[in-house]
């Protein structure tokens, strides 16, 4: 009688335990899928920051391609004066 009621108790136990293991296993998981799409986000913003540096530096070389056609007439312009 003793013996039955400690495996019951064994059962019971080790029947607890496997349900705590498996909702240990599933925050695991939910876990690891919140880190994987906070790495996601931040790739996702650095994508945006990158292409915002991009274009800031496509402006800024458009401006000195600019400046330097402005001083190419105006060096072009002062040769072609006869003296």
């Amino acid at each position: 009688m003793k013996i039955q009621m400690i495996y019951k108790f064994l059962a019971i136990l080790l029947l607890l335990m496997s349900c705590v293991d498996d909702h240990t296993k599933d925050d695991i998981e939910e876990e690891k899928v919140i880190i994987l799409q906070d790495k996601i986000k931040t790739i996702d913003e650095n994508i945006i920051e990158m292409k915002n540096d991009a274009n800031d530096l496509k402006n800024q070389a458009d401006d000195l391609k600019k400046k330097l056609d402005s001083l190419s007439e105006i060096m072009n312009s002062s040769i072609a004066i006869p003296q």
